[in-house]
C-alpha cells in the first residue's frame, strides 16, 4: 500500500495549473464558458485538487506514525521475550524433576514462531505465575518476585495497547489510500474533460 511521491506531485501541479488558469485567466474562462464549461466547474476541479492534497498530507503523517510505533512495539517485544526467555530458563531449571508444574506452565512445548501465539504463551505463563499462589511462593527463590511480575506485566499491557494500536492506523491509512486513489481518478478525469471542452491550442495554453 503506497502511493508514489512523483507520481502525486505530478497529478496535484497538473491539476493546479490546470484549475487555476482555467478560473485566472480571463480569456480563456471566456472561451470554456462559450463551450459548456462554467465557472462552478473549474472551482470544483480546484476544490477536489485542495481536498487530494490534504488527504495526501494525511497519508503521510499516518504512515510516518506507523513506522514509529511499529519500531516501538519491535523494542517492547525484544524486552518480552528476553524476559521471557531467562524466567522461563530457570523456571525449567528450578522444575525439572517436577513433570506437573513443568506441564502447567508449558515449559515442556516448543516455543512458537508465531508473535502472536508466543505473546499468548508468555501471557499465559505469567498469568499462572501470579495467579497460582502456591507457584508465586515457590519462584521468588530464582528472582521472580512480585516486582519482577508487575513490570512483566505491564510490558505485556504496553505492548498489546500498541499493537492495538497499529491495527487501528493500519485500517486508517488503507482508508485514506482508497479514498485518494478515487480522487486521484476524479482529478484526473476532469483534466481530461476541461482539455476535451478546450480543444486544441486552448488545452495546451492551460496545461503549460
Amino acid at each position: 500500500m503506497s502511493i508514489a511521491k512523483k507520481n502525486e506531485k505530478e497529478i496535484l501541479e497538473r491539476a493546479h495549473t490546470t484549475f487555476s488558469n482555467a478560473l485566472n485567466t480571463p480569456k480563456i474562462r471566456q472561451l470554456l464558458e462559450l463551450n459548456g464549461y462554467h465557472k462552478s466547474q473549474i472551482e470544483e476541479g480546484l476544490l477536489i485538487s485542495s481536498e487530494t492534497e490534504s488527504l495526501y498530507n494525511q497519508f503521510s503523517a499516518v504512515r510516518e506514525e506507523l513506522k514509529r510505533l511499529e519500531e516501538l512495539t519491535k523494542v517492547r517485544r525484544c524486552q518480552l521475550i528476553n524476559y521471557y526467555n531467562i524466567h522461563r530458563e530457570s523456571l525449567t531449571s528450578f522444575y525439572e524433576n517436577d513433570g506437573l508444574l513443568t506441564r502447567k506452565l508449558r515449559l515442556n512445548k516448543e516455543m512458537s514462531s508465531s508473535h502472536d501465539d508466543l505473546l499468548k504463551e508468555i501471557e499465559s505463563m505469567y498469568t499462572t505465575l501470579r495467579k497460582n499462589n502456591f507457584i508465586k511462593d515457590q519462584v521468588r527463590e530464582i528472582n521472580i518476585d512480585d516486582d519482577a511480575l508487575e513490570q512483566i506485566q505491564r510490558v505485556i499491557d504496553d505492548l498489546k495497547e500498541k499493537q492495538k494500536l497499529l491495527l487501528h492506523l493500519k485500517d486508517k491509512a488503507q482508508g485514506l489510500f482508497l479514498v485518494i486513489s478515487d480522487k486521484q481518478q476524479l482529478l484526473l478525469r476532469k483534466i481530461e474533460e476541461i482539455k476535451l471542452v478546450a480543444q486544441g491550442s486552448l488545452a495546451d495554453t492551460i496545461s503549460s
